[in-house]
């Protein structure tokens, strides 16, 4: 990031067949997260009062079956 911007979004999904309200999300930016988000429902990651740096957001889902994706 560079110092006139601080602040990320990220939104995510992932296809599945069936249900999709049930997918859960785990994700985890370097540079910032010490350790992945706890498994959710929530479809979005916001950070803010980020410091100018390097950084990469990596993502998984998982199914209601316990099916989990790879990293995107």
């Amino acid at each position: 990031l560079k110092s006139d911007h601080d602040s990320l979004r990220f939104q995510f999904a992932s296809p599945v067949f069936g249900n999709e309200g049930e997918t859960e999300y785990q994700y985890f930016l370097e540079g910032a997260d010490k350790n992945w988000s706890p498994w959710n429902k929530q479809t979005e990651a916001n950070y803010s009062s980020l410091a100018p740096d390097s950084y990469r957001f990596r993502v998984r889902a998982r199914s209601l079956e316990g099916q989990v994706s790879e990293e995107g």
